[in-house]
């Protein structure tokens, strides 16, 4: 069980450095909003992390016999703190 994206906004400070470099080296402006760049920060982290449990599975040849299932309750929150953005529900 994973359970991100939520709140609390939380996300390991290197993962605010890694967004802000991708933002840069593509191009993009600085996140503006604290909490926007935190919930663009946990789904990078997130990304990361379900990167690493496919790694292993394929490390350990697992991965062909293995379901993933992401599953979501009824969208982003879009009050404050949450910051999400449900375009184009």
């Amino acid at each position: 069980s994973f359970h991100l994206l939520h709140t609390p906004l939380q996300v390991p400070e290197s993962y605010l450095a890694q967004l802000d470099q991708l933002v840069k080296e593509s191009g993009g402006r600085p996140i503006d909003s604290s909490n926007r760049r935190l919930y663009a920060a946990m789904v990078l982290y997130m990304d990361t992390m379900v990167g690493k449990i496919a790694s292993a599975l394929k490390a350990r040849d697992m991965y062909k016999d293995t379901l993933v299932i992401f599953m979501s309750d009824n969208g982003g929150p879009v009050y404050e703190p949450g910051s999400a953005n449900n375009h184009p529900l």
